[in-house]
């Protein structure tokens, strides 16, 4: 269950991030607005690694005595 809350918090957030990486003009970017695409990256890499080890996880309960 765990899992499917964290792959939908994924989907969510890379669609935010490629909205954010859209909205930033290529001849004007702002120090803010890479501050926000390099903490949503970072965001998106830790939930990542989070779905990763939950999964990992439950196939190792899942495999048993």
């Amino acid at each position: 269950m765990e899992n499917d809350a964290l792959q939908d918090a994924i989907h969510q957030l890379e669609e935010l991030l490629e909205r954010k990486k859209a909205a930033v003009p290529r001849h004007s970017v702002r120090p803010y607005q890479l501050l926000e695409i390099e903490e949503l990256e970072e965001e998106l890499l830790e939930l990542k690694k989070r779905k990763k080890a939950v999964s990992q996880s439950e196939n190792g309960l899942e495999e048993g005595p």
